[in-house]
């Protein structure tokens, strides 16, 4: 995109950006308050940046948006109640980190900055 990584969340809410880029591979990158979304034929992300700039953040809500009309096929899921059961068992598992914000993590790698 020509942007740099944001070092905060923060930094990156006040990017100022067009709404909508176009890059030439024809991905859609759309910015949104915290985070963006790319948007081609065979993929569909949105993530929020963390609190440090992390992009290896997420939440059930977007998990669910990834894996759209995929659930079952792909991802082995019946039901979008059943993708919610799994997280919430993660997080009982303490398999998942809560930020404190939106996003949980990999407890294996919360903290850090990952790259995609």
């Amino acid at each position: 995109m020509g942007v740099p990584k944001p070092t905060s969340n923060n930094e990156w809410a006040l990017y100022r950006l067009p709404d909508e880029l176009v890059i030439p591979t024809g991905t859609r990158i759309q910015k949104h308050g915290y985070g963006c979304r790319f948007k081609n034929e065979q993929v569909y992300v949105d993530f929020d940046f963390g609190e440090l700039g992390e992009i290896n953040g997420f939440d059930c809500w977007r998990l669910n948006d990834f894996c759209r009309d995929n659930l079952k096929t792909k991802y082995g899921f019946d039901s979008q109640k059943d993708l919610e059961r799994a997280f919430e068992d993660a997080c009982l598992a303490n398999e998942l980190v809560y930020s404190g914000y939106i996003l949980w993590y990999d407890h294996t790698n919360y903290g850090q900055n990952s790259e995609a």
